[in-house]
């Protein structure tokens, strides 16, 4: 994973050096370099973890970067979680936003791009274009353009397991749901929550990204995310409905648990590290804490795995 975000940053940063820049511009700098070439200033608003081993990452690739363009400069903020995305509403309201910044896809780019205030990157792309799969530089809007690309792909339906509570319980890691759920009354016995997932109202996109994405891919199928795109998918279509209804039976079941409402996205990997659940979705990005050794040291790393969500029969 650490290798997976390094590349992701250095994605962004060969982005940066044949200029991406929200509303297409450059700010220009008064000091020259060593090589006599003006230096330009860029200004960043970037989304990182400064606590976490992702933030050792970054401040390693901008130092990098740093050395291989001096004439370019980087003047950045960054920042993590809400903090961020109120950050970047507020500087969009404001019309104050940095020459970069690190996006989402739906409405948390909307703000921005729906807004008219990135640039199109097409025109910029040079050879750096061979570097992305043509799906990246499908056209974003109905003119064509292009605003943001993306800096890596990611599985966010991923399922970690603590080995250490199953060895414990003498159970193995499901690969249905229905073996999912048979472990329930075990687990509870044993005074855990079966699943931990962040999903209270700071952190209820993990339900829409980790689960019912996950969910709706398995049921509704490809296909209906086709239509979805093109705007003839509805919430109401049976696939849709379906499983809306497979999410109530995880809760039914006893495979989510009514508590998962009010945890915090920050405090998962405490409660995962001090063995409060078996198991403990996020997305592949949640490796970031879990190979930090003051929270999980080397040997206990060898017992977490991370699996896909279990099958769903049908």
């Amino acid at each position: 994973m650490r290798t997976k975000r390094s590349l992701l940053l250095v994605c962004l940063f060969l982005c940066l050096a044949v200029g991406v820049f929200a509303n297409g511009q450059q700010q220009a700098g008064a000091a020259p370099a060593s090589g006599g070439a003006a230096v330009q200033t860029l200004t960043m608003l970037m989304y990182a973890d400064m606590t976490a081993p992702e933030g050792r990452t970054w401040t390693a690739v901008k130092a990098a970067f740093q050395a291989a363009y001096p004439n370019i400069a980087i003047n950045d903020t960054t920042m993590f979680n809400e903090p961020y995305h109120q950050r970047l509403a507020a500087m969009a309201a404001s019309n104050t936003l940095p020459d970069l910044m690190y996006l989402w896809p739906g409405g948390r780019t909307g703000e921005v791009t729906a807004a008219g205030k990135a640039a199109d990157l097409t025109p910029r792309l040079g050879e750096v274009r061979s570097m992305y799969p043509a799906g990246a530089l499908q056209a974003q809007d109905a003119a064509g353009h292009v605003f943001e690309l993306p800096t890596a792909m990611t599985a966010c339906g991923c399922m970690y397991v603590n080995n250490e509570i199953l060895t414990q319980l003498n159970l193995t890691v499901p690969t249905t749901y229905d073996q999912l759920k048979a472990q329930v009354p075990a687990i509870h016995a044993a005074g855990k929550i079966p699943i931990i997932m962040a999903n209270n109202t700071a952190s209820n996109w993990m339900m829409e990204s980790c689960v019912l994405s996950t969910v709706v891919g398995r049921i509704a199928g490809d296909t209906w995310f086709t239509h979805a795109e093109a705007g003839t998918a509805h919430f109401t279509d049976d696939v849709f409905v379906q499983s809306l209804a497979f999410i109530q039976q995880l809760y039914d079941d006893g495979v989510m648990d009514q508590s998962t409402l009010q945890m915090d996205y920050g405090a998962l990997p405490g409660l995962f590290a001090n063995n409060a659940a078996p198991y403990y979705i996020n997305g592949d990005w949640g490796t970031g804490a879990l190979v930090d050794p003051a929270l999980f040291n080397p040997a206990r790393q060898a017992n977490v795995q991370m699996v896909p969500l279990p099958s769903i029969h049908g």
